[in-house]
C-alpha cells in the first residue's frame, strides 16, 4: 500500500517533492506499454499477500480507462478507487452551452451564467438530462465523454467526489439513476491546527496548510482584488477574459478611474493570450504563478472575484481564499457544492446556543446585501446578475464591517466542515464494505469479490466496456516494441 505509480505526463516537480518529503516511492508509468504490466507483476509477487498492493487509485477517469484493465488482470484483489475531482461531463455540457449561446463573452451582457444553475434539485438534474437528449451526441462515439465517464465510475469499486451536487446528479431518478453504492463525497480538506503542529514534513510546510497562518491579516492591511486559477483549466481562462471585458470596467468606474485599486490575476501555465491582457493603465494586472504559496499571495488582498461561467465540482480557489481570510464574490457555478443548507442554516443567529460573534457577523452580512439579488454561502456571496455581482464586490471591498463578518463566518465553516477528518467516516464505511480492513487476506478478497458479484452494473461494464481500449493499447504497445 505504500507504492504510488507516477502516471505519464504528471508534473515531475510535485511528484519528486512528494517522494522526497513523504518518503513515498514513485515510478514513471508509460502509456500503452507492457512495462506497467511488468511493474504490477513485480509488486504482486511478494512472499506474503499481506504486502501486496491493496488499493489502486486512479486520478481522473481517463487514467482509469488506460490502466484499470491491466490492474484488474494482475491485482484482482485490490480495491480500485476513482478520484473524479469533478464531474467532467457536467463541465463539458456547460461549456458547450456557453459556446453555442453566441461566443465566449457576448452571450448575455446582463447575466454572467446564461443557463440554469442551481443547488441540488430538478434544475440541476435537467442539465445532465439535456446532455443525454442532445441529438448530436453519438452514444458509441469514443469521444462521448459522458458514456466514458459513467463507465469508469461503474467499473471502480469506489468513486470519490468533492461536490454533493454531483453525487445527487448521478443517483437521482431524474438524472442518471445509478446506485449510490460506492459513491463517496469527500470535501476538500486541510490540516487543522492540532494536525499541522504535528507535521514535520517539508512538503506540508511548503504547501502552507495552516489555515490560521495568514487569515488574521486585517482589512486595512489588505488591498486590491484578486483571482487565481491555472490557465490549463478552460473555466479559469474564460473567467479571466470575462473579468477583463465585463466586470473590471464596471467595478473600476465604481471606485473611480483615478483610484489606486487594482485587480491582480495569478495562475500557472499562463499563455500569451492571457498575459497580453495585462493593462497597467487600467489596473488589470497579470501576476503569474503563486509558486506554491497561494495562501501567502491571497492574504495580501481584500476580495477574491470569481465570476465563473461554467465548471463543476467544488472550487479549490474558494477554499484557498477562506483559508487566507479572504471574502469571495462568485456565481452559482462557483458556489456549487458549497451552497448547501448547512452553510446557510446551521449557523443561524436564532439557533440555540449560537455563537454571539457568528450571530453578529451574519447580521452584518445581511445588513449590506439584498437577498433578492445576492445569495450567501458561508460568509461569501454569489449571484449570476452582472450588476449585482459588481455591486456586491464593491461593497465587500469598501466596508470593513462586512469584510470582517465575512471572514469570521468563512473561517467557522472552514474549520467545521473542511478539517482533515471531514468525510472520513463515510470513506471508512465504504472501505470496510470492500473488506479492506480484514486481517486475513483471503477473507479480504472474498469480501471484495462478494461486493462485486452483487454489483450487476459493474459486471456489465467490465464484460464489454474496455475491450476496444484494451485492444488499441495492445496494438500500440506492439507498435512501440517494433
Amino acid at each position: 500500500m505504500g507504492v504510488t505509480g507516477r502516471i505519464h505526463g504528471a508534473n515531475s516537480e510535485y511528484v519528486d517533492e512528494l517522494a522526497s518529503a513523504m518518503n513515498i516511492p514513485c515510478e514513471k508509468v508509460e502509456l500503452n506499454s507492457d512495462s506497467f504490466d511488468r511493474w504490477l507483476i513485480e509488486h504482486s509477487l511478494y512472499e506474503s499477500t499481506r504486502d501486496q498492493p491493496q488499493i489502486v487509485i486512479y486520478d481522473q477517469f481517463n487514467i482509469e480507462e488506460q490502466f484499470s484493465w491491466r490492474v484488474r488482470r494482475t491485482l484482482p484483489d485490490a480495491v480500485t478507487i476513482l478520484d473524479t475531482q469533478d464531474f467532467h461531463s457536467l463541465r463539458d455540457i456547460r461549456e458547450r452551452q456557453i459556446r453555442q449561446g453566441g461566443g465566449t463573452i457576448d452571450f448575455d451582457s446582463n447575466r454572467i451564467v446564461p443557463y440554469q444553475s442551481a443547488p441540488p434539485g430538478p434544475s440541476m438534474v435537467s442539465s445532465l438530462t439535456e446532455l443525454f437528449l442532445d441529438p448530436r451526441r453519438q452514444p458509441n462515439d469514443p469521444s462521448d465523454l459522458l458514456s466514458r465517464e459513467l463507465a469508469s465510475i461503474l467499473r471502480s469499486d469506489l468513486s470519490l467526489f468533492v461536490s454533493p451536487v454531483e453525487t445527487q446528479l448521478l443517483t437521482s431518478s431524474d438524472g442518471v439513476g445509478i446506485p449510490n453504492r460506492g459513491l463517496v463525497t469527500l470535501p476538500i480538506t486541510y490540516a487543522d491546527e492540532a494536525t499541522y503542529a504535528e507535521l514535520s514534513s517539508s512538503l506540508y510546510a511548503s504547501l502552507s496548510l495552516n489555515p490560521q497562518k495568514y487569515a488574521s491579516r486585517s482589512f486595512r492591511d489588505r488591498e486590491h482584488y484578486v483571482f487565481v486559477g491555472s490557465a490549463r483549466h478552460p473555466p479559469n481562462v474564460d473567467c479571466v477574459r470575462y473579468l477583463k471585458t465585463h466586470v473590471w470596467p464596471m467595478l473600476r468606474r465604481l471606485h473611480g478611474e483615478d483610484s489606486h485599486v487594482e485587480l491582480h490575476i495569478y495562475g500557472s501555465h499562463l499563455t500569451r493570450d492571457v498575459t497580453d491582457l495585462d493593462s497597467p493603465e487600467t489596473g488589470f494586472r497579470i501576476r503569474g504563478s503563486a509558486k506554491g504559496e497561494v495562501e501567502r499571495a491571497l492574504s495580501k488582498y481584500r476580495v477574491l472575484l470569481a465570476p465563473l461561467r461554467f465548471g463543476a465540482g467544488v472550487k479549490g480557489k474558494i477554499i484557498d481564499a477562506w483559508r487566507s481570510g479572504l471574502p469571495v464574490v462568485t456565481t452559482s457555478v462557483g458556489a456549487e457544492g458549497l451552497d448547501l443548507a448547512q452553510y446557510r442554516e446551521t449557523i443561524s443567529p436564532e439557533a440555540p446556543g449560537a455563537d454571539p460573534v457568528l450571530a453578529d457577523s451574519l447580521a452584518a452580512i445581511y445588513k449590506y446585501i439584498d437577498p433578492n439579488r445576492v445569495k450567501r454561502f458561508a460568509g461569501s456571496l454569489y449571484t449570476d446578475d452582472l450588476g449585482a455581482f459588481v455591486h456586491a464586490a464593491h461593497v465587500m471591498y469598501s466596508n470593513e464591517e462586512l469584510f470582517t463578518a465575512s471572514r469570521n463566518v468563512n473561517l467557522h465553516v472552514l474549520q467545521r466542515d473542511h478539517g482533515d477528518t471531514a468525510g472520513m467516516d463515510v470513506l471508512r464505511t465504504e472501505l470496510e464494505r470492500c473488506g479492506l480492513f480484514e486481517c486475513d487476506p483471503e477473507k479480504r478478497a472474498a469480501s471484495l469479490h462478494r461486493q462485486r458479484r452483487a454489483n450487476f452494473l459493474q459486471q456489465m461494464v467490465w464484460s464489454t466496456g474496455l475491450m476496444a481500449t484494451e485492444l488499441k493499447s495492445r496494438l500500440l504497445s506492439m507498435k512501440n516494441r517494433t
